[in-house]
């Protein structure tokens, strides 16, 4: 929801409740999706998810289509039909990407990722340079929270790039700014990369690093153009 309105208009508060709200709602269905999708390796890897123990998988499998229509309406009644418009060629997208099997594939959970920043495109309502940078500042949190392991080093790329667009959009701010800027990504980048292949703990700081660098850059990136 930060990304979706990042150097944006002031927004009042129903406004941004109903952002949260679909925000919040279409994110519980893709992550549910995804973990139907991936039951059969959870068996194996992880035996004690819900959705592994589950007799039946009906009531789950509602609740995706359930929460997508409602995300589809909320979207087109918010945004228009740009929105409305994303959301159905994520939708067909990850279909694709779930039927062929490519999220099991090396690196294939880059691919799945891929709906966080089409998140943000949808919430925004349209695209312009602040949003492009606030969708690559999050899908490269997002590979950051989850490629170390997947993808090696080649998850700090989008960040990278993400950051370095944000560098040229904050040229003008504060010479503070743009030093708390790099001091974060650097901080970010460290600390993932000593922690790539350690123990729960050293992984657990990746994972936090990974949404405090975001978030941080995203508000770096609101405060820096308002």
């Amino acid at each position: 929801m930060l990304a979706g309105v990042a150097a944006g208009p002031r927004l009042g508060q129903g406004e941004l409740i109903l952002r949260v709200a679909l925000a919040w709602g279409l994110l519980l269905a893709l992550r549910l999706w995804d973990d139907l999708e991936d039951r059969k390796r959870d068996a194996q890897s992880h035996p004690e998810r819900v959705l592994v123990c589950a007799q039946s998988l009906a009531p789950f499998r509602a609740a995706v289509v359930v929460l997508l229509l409602a995300g589809l309406l909320l979207s087109g009644l918010l945004f228009g039909l740009f929105s409305a418009a994303v959301l159905v060629l994520l939708l067909l997208c990850l279909l694709v990407v779930y039927r062929l099997g490519l999220h099991e594939r090396s690196g294939g959970a880059l691919l799945v990722l891929l709906k966080y920043p089409a998140l943000v495109l949808l919430l925004r309502g349209g695209l312009d340079v602040e949003g492009g940078c606030a969708m690559a500042l999050v899908y490269g949190g997002m590979c950051l929270d989850e490629g170390m392991e997947t993808a090696g080093p080649i998850a700090l790329v989008p960040l990278s790039l993400a950051s370095l667009g944000l560098l040229w959009l904050l040229r003008a701010s504060p010479p503070a700014m743009l030093a708390l800027l790099l001091l974060v990504l650097a901080g970010g980048s460290l600390l993932a990369l000593l922690g790539r292949g350690k123990s729960a703990p050293w992984t657990g700081s990746q994972r936090a690093t990974a949404l405090i660098l975001t978030v941080l850059q995203l508000l770096l990136l609101d405060f820096g153009r308002t």
